[in-house]
């Protein structure tokens, strides 16, 4: 059923959700870079201290979200039986430069929550443009009945010449606008009274009818949407069903702030013993003219005697020390807050703390079950994701084994850490079960590329090896003649055998 609203009321309406998500992103990319608040810091901190920590972070968000973006790597894809579909689908990848731009949109799924790619045809026909879009910038709208079903997409940008411009993505067209007026500034009026016109870009302009809207020859909204630790239900903290990898940190993130800033208040003004005197009565300074007490007084003359100490020649005066404020308190309080941070992202806890050097491989395996077991589940949601995203970019080049792939299957680098001797040694039982090959040296770490190149190498071995067999078996023939000519030497006193007879 063809969606017969209006072009510009869907942008206003997917425009506003992005206005709304937006601060959250923002927040949580601030974490994820150590731009905090000293949040529970109290007034009178705020005012002995004003904005002496203003830049301070002891930062642990970027470790909680690192911890799981550097296991997750895709190394290719396998598509149904068709080998040369996996080569074709790598191909589409690298052309793409999608080893980085998919790196960048895992960090940016894990810190925002979602992050999204875009495909449409390229500037070359049947060449896919593969793009990779932030979460505060790119949006998709689903059946609100059916939520596999995508009824529209948006991508915005704020171009050079200062306009916001807006890609409508509709299955039966995309729909090319800008904003009425200029941006540079940012815009913080209401999103659904934005004006926006349909956009005149003499390169594209040509391209569009009336309407502003442009063929669409994938008959599906080609944005893809993925989302971390995605609910059916809407998430109050983030306003939409996606969850940050930072939203249950940053509060105990705040809280090392605030033990850390005290931690260092403490050793600057309590941490060194501080001296004391009693008994000394100061003498007041006298005016000269009046003769009356000036309110000053003079400071006490104290001599350095035996052994370097202070010492007055009044005898009720006696110096005293304070003992130094005992920071362990502190310290401790900060190691139980970043404990919990690390149970309740499930990060290893020697990835928060200089202790792994102390860990046998066994325990640094079980530490790191909860962070694989995590980053396990993100590949399979995201795996769909970009597999959804090889069926739309084989659409476009044309490829059928591709397009219609049924079957497709991402391959991820393996997250678990082990040994290499270990690791070899578990792969290597499985050849006794006759697993094939190809399998066991995928287990191994080896990419699509490496594996595919292994039957070329193994024939050039095998040849290699029959030339070096030929030589040396040339070489033994001829040493064997050698031999036999000289036993005939010897038999007959020197003299050839011919000579002889």
């Amino acid at each position: 059923m063809a969606d017969e609203r209006d072009p510009v009321v869907v942008i206003r309406k997917l425009h506003n959700e992005l206005v709304r998500r937006r601060p959250v992103i923002e927040k949580a990319h601030d974490y994820y870079d150590g731009a905090h608040n000293l949040a529970f810091a109290g007034e009178k901190f705020l005012e002995a201290f004003g904005g002496l920590f203003g830049a301070f972070a002891d930062n642990w968000c970027g470790v909680v979200a690192n911890a799981v973006e550097e296991r997750m790597t895709v190394q290719g894809f396998r598509v149904d039986k068709e080998v040369v579909a996996d080569k074709v689908a790598k191909k589409l990848w690298e052309a793409n430069d999608l080893d980085l731009q998919s790196a960048m949109g895992h960090l940016d799924g894990l810190i925002s929550g979602a992050f999204y790619a875009v495909v449409w045809v390229g500037e070359e026909a049947g060449v896919p443009e593969i793009t990779v879009e932030s979460a505060a910038s790119a949006i998709v709208e689903c059946h609100p009945k059916i939520r596999t079903r995508k009824t529209a997409g948006l991508r915005l940008w704020l171009a050079d010449d200062g306009y916001e411009h807006a890609e409508l993505f509709r299955p039966e067209g995309t729909y090319l606008y800008r904003s009425k007026s200029k941006r540079t500034g940012g815009f913080s009026g209401d999103p659904l009274r934005l004006q926006w016109v349909i956009e005149d870009q003499l390169d594209i302009a040509s391209e569009l009818d009336q309407d502003g809207m442009m063929a669409n020859p994938l008959g599906v909204v080609p944005i893809v949407e993925f989302l971390n630790m995605p609910r059916l239900t809407l998430s109050k903290r983030a306003g939409w069903g996606a969850h940050s990898e930072l939203a249950s940190v940053i509060p105990l993130q705040d809280a090392v702030n605030k033990l850390v800033a005290d931690l260092i208040v403490g050793s600057e003004f309590a941490a060194f013993p501080q001296r004391h005197l009693t008994g000394y009565e100061p003498a007041d300074v006298i005016d000269k003219e009046t003769g009356k007490p000036t309110g000053q007084t003079i400071a006490p003359d104290f001599k350095s005697g035996p052994g370097k100490l202070w010492w007055l020649e009044e005898t009720e005066a006696k110096f005293g020390q304070f003992d130094a404020a005992d920071l362990s308190s502190s310290v401790e309080s900060i190691e139980l807050v970043v404990q919990h941070i690390a149970s309740i992202s499930a990060t290893p806890p020697h990835y928060l703390r200089a202790s792994a050097d102390r860990l046998s491989g066994e325990s640094i395996k079980s530490a790191e079950s909860g962070l694989v077991s995590k980053v396990s589940r993100k590949m399979k949601g995201w795996g769909a994701g970009w597999e959804e995203v090889i069926r739309l970019a084989g659409l476009i080049s044309g490829d059928a084994a591709l397009s219609g792939a049924q079957s497709m299957e991402t391959i991820w680098k393996d997250p678990e850490t082990r040994t290499e001797s270990e690791h070899v040694d578990a792969v290597s039982k499985k050849k006794d079960l006759d697993v094939p090959a190809p399998q066991l040296w995928e287990e191994l770490g080896y990419t699509p590329e490496q594996i595919g190149r292994f039957p070329a190498m193994r024939a050039q071995m095998q040849l290699e090896g029959m030339a070096a067999n030929a030589a040396e078996r040339a070489r033994l023939a001829t040493t064997e003649a050698d031999r036999l000519t000289a036993a005939s030497l010897a038999a007959t006193g020197g003299l050839p055998a011919a000579t002889t007879a």
